[in-house]
C-alpha cells in the first residue's frame, strides 16, 4: 500500500491555492451571488431519482422539487464521489476542501473525528465558513453539524468560528433523532422539540404539519423544522449583503430507535408501503469469490428475513426523503419570494451513500463500492445553463474551492480540490485528474461499535401484526482500512488485509467482476499503482 500511497498523494492531492483577492468594495460585495448548500445524510445516488408507488399503483418521483428546481435548472455532475464515506470526515472535507489525511478528520469520534477532532485541528479556524465570513458574507448554518456535537446531558453551547447565524442540533443523538432533540441557537440551547419518547405511530407531529397545521398545533419534525428555519433566515438576511446558507438535513439517516430506518414526517408514514426495494445486479451478489477476504469469509447470501428488513428500511427512507424534498421546495420558494433566486447558487448533495444488500452487504457504508461513495451533486445558479450534465470526475474536495470562486473569497490554507465552474460552462470537458479513496477506521480513535450500526432489536413495521427481524446471515459493511483511486473509467483499491480490487466502471458499473488478476488489465493495474 505504501507505493500506492506515494503515487496517489503526488497525483491526487496536489494542493490548489485559491488566488482571489478578498479586497472588494462594498458595491462589488453587494453584487456577489448568494450560495445555498443543501446536504442530506446517507442518501444514495439511486435515491435521488427513485420513485414511490401510490395505492393506485402509479409511480411518482420521490424528490420532484429537487430534480425540477435544481437538477433541471442547472447541471448534474454524474461522477461525484465522497473520498471517505462516513459522516464526520465527509462533512469536514466539504468545509476544508481537503482530503481527510490532510484536514485530520478521519472518523466520527475521538481525537481525529467528529466534534472533538474538528475543534482540535487547524480546520476549526480555517474552513469555508471562516473564509466566506472574512469576505463579507453572512454565514448561516441550520441542522446537523458533525457527530458528537454535544450530549443529551450537556448540549453543546460552543459555536465554531465563521458562523454569523447558528441553529444547529446540539445533543448526542441529534444526528439521528427526529423528535426530542435540542438546538444550539447562537449559543442558547432551545428545546426539546417534541417528545423524546416517540415511536412509529405515537409522539409525532399532527399529520397536517407543517403547512396545514391548525392554530395552536406545534410542528417539531426535525426535517420540516430545519427547512422552516433555513427559509426564515433567507427572509431575514439584510438586503445587498450576500449570504451563505448551509442546510444540513439529518435525514434520511436511520433513527437510533426501532423500527429500523428514519422517521418520516407524519403526513408520509406508510405512503410508500407498496414500494419495492430496488435490486441492482449486485444485490445479494451470487458469486463473491473475487471479493476481499473479509467479505468472502463473512457474507452469506441474504435471507428472506434480511431482505424484508431492508425493504422496510427503504420504504421509510423514501417517505423521509419526500419530507426532505418538501424542504427543498420551501427553500427555493423563500429565495424566489425574496427576489434572490436568480442571484443564488443552489447546491444539492449527500455526505455519503448506503448499502442495501449490494455485494451481500446488508447496510451501513464505509467500503469504497459505488452505493457508498457515488453520490448526487446538482448545482443551479447564475450562468449555469439548464438541463446539463458533466461527465468529469469530481469529489467533495471540490465544493469549497467552487464556492470560494463564486464568492470571490480566499482560503488561508492549501486545498486539494478545484473550482468546478469550467465544467458547467463546458459540459463535455474532462480531465485526467484522479480521485483518492481512503479509510482510517482501524487506525483512528473510533467508537468501539461501527459509528452507524443498526439499533438493537429493530421492529419492522407491518400493516398488521409485527415481527422482529431476528438473526440474518449477511453482514453490515466491515470496518476496514483501504487506500484507492478512481482514474478515468477504473477504480483500484488496496486494503490493509492485503486484498486488492480493480473495476472497469464503464463495462461493469455494478462492480461484479474484480479484474485484479485479468491479464488484459495488467497495464491498467500497473498505471494505477
Amino acid at each position: 500500500m505504501a507505493g500506492l500511497r506515494l503515487g496517489l498523494l503526488a497525483a491526487a492531492t496536489v494542493s490548489l491555492a485559491i488566488l482571489i483577492s478578498p479586497a472588494v468594495n462594498a458595491f462589488a460585495r453587494a453584487q456577489r451571488p448568494n450560495v445555498v448548500l443543501i446536504q442530506t445524510d446517507d442518501q444514495t445516488l439511486r435515491d435521488l431519482r427513485a420513485t414511490w408507488r401510490t395505492p393506485s399503483g402509479t409511480l411518482k418521483p420521490v424528490m420532484p422539487n429537487t430534480l425540477s428546481l435544481i437538477g433541471n435548472k442547472g447541471v448534474t455532475f454524474d461522477r461525484y464521489y465522497s473520498s471517505l464515506p462516513l459522516c464526520g470526515p465527509s462533512r469536514a472535507t466539504l468545509l476544508s476542501g481537503s482530503y481527510a489525511h490532510n484536514d485530520g478528520i478521519r472518523g466520527n469520534s475521538g481525537t481525529s473525528g467528529g466534534w472533538d477532532g474538528f475543534r482540535t485541528h487547524d480546520i476549526y479556524s480555517n474552513n469555508l465558513a471562516v473564509w466566506l465570513q472574512q469576505a463579507g458574507y453572512r454565514t448561516i448554518h441550520v441542522g446537523k453539524f458533525t457527530n458528537n456535537y454535544g450530549s443529551e446531558a450537556a448540549p453543546e453551547t460552543r459555536i465554531p468560528p465563521g458562523w454569523d447565524q447558528w441553529e444547529t442540533s446540539a445533543t448526542d443523538n441529534s444526528t439521528r433523532e427526529y423528535y426530542g432533540y435540542r438546538l444550539n441557537v447562537n449559543g442558547d440551547i432551545q428545546g426539546p422539540f417534541g417528545e423524546s419518547d416517540y415511536g412509529p405511530y405515537w409522539g409525532l407531529d399532527d399529520p397536517r404539519c407543517p403547512d396545514l397545521a391548525p392554530v395552536g398545533i406545534v410542528c417539531n419534525d426535525s426535517t420540516d423544522l430545519a427547512a422552516i428555519r433555513a427559509s426564515a433566515q433567507i427572509a431575514a438576511s439584510p438586503s445587498r449583503t450576500p449570504f451563505y446558507l448551509q442546510l444540513d438535513f439529518g435525514a434520511p439517516h436511520g433513527d437510533s430507535r426501532p423500527p429500523i430506518g428514519p422517521t418520516p414526517p407524519t403526513r408520509y408514514i406508510d405512503s410508500a408501503f407498496d414500494t419495492a426495494l430496488p435490486r441492482s445486479p449486485s444485490f445479494n451478489e451470487a458469486d463473491i469469490s473475487d471479493k476481499p477476504s473479509f467479505l468472502r469469509d463473512q457474507a452469506e447470501p441474504l435471507t428472506p428475513n434480511a431482505i424484508s428488513y431492508l425493504r422496510e428500511e427503504y420504504r421509510r427512507t423514501v417517505e423521509t426523503l419526500r419530507g426532505v424534498d418538501d424542504g427543498v421546495g420551501r427553500v427555493l420558494d423563500a429565495l424566489r419570494g425574496r427576489g434572490e433566486l436568480s442571484n443564488t447558487y443552489v447546491i444539492f448533495t449527500s455526505d455519503n451513500g448506503f448499502f442495501r444488500g449490494e455485494h451481500r452487504i446488508e447496510r451501513a457504508k464505509f467500503l469504497p463500492y459505488e452505493p457508498s461513495i457515488h453520490l448526487p451533486l446538482l448545482i443551479r445558479g447564475p450562468g449555469i445553463k439548464p438541463r446539463g450534465h458533466s461527465p468529469e470526475l469530481v469529489a467533495n474536495i471540490d465544493l469549497a474551492p467552487t464556492i470560494l470562486k463564486i464568492a470571490a473569497a480566499k482560503a488561508t490554507r492549501s486545498l486539494d480540490g478545484r473550482n468546478l465552474a469550467p465544467f458547467w460552462r463546458h459540459r463535455g470537458r474532462t480531465t485526467n485528474r484522479p480521485i483518492l479513496l481512503e479509510s482510517f477506521f482501524n487506525s483512528s480513535n473510533l467508537d468501539p461499535a461501527p459509528p452507524d450500526d443498526e439499533p438493537a432489536d429493530p421492529q419492522p413495521r407491518h400493516r398488521a401484526g409485527g415481527s422482529s427481524r431476528g438473526a440474518t446471515a449477511s453482514i453490515s459493511a466491515p470496518i476496514e482500512d483501504y487506500l484507492g483511486v478512481i482514474a478515468g473509467r477504473y477504480k483500484y483499491v488496496e486494503y490493509n488485509t492485503g486484498d486488492r480490487e480493480l473495476y472497469d466502471l464503464k463495462r461493469d458499473p455494478d462492480e461484479l467482476i474484480n479484474r485484479i488478476r485479468a491479464p488484459r488489465y495488467a497495464r491498467v493495474q500497473k498505471a494505477m499503482v
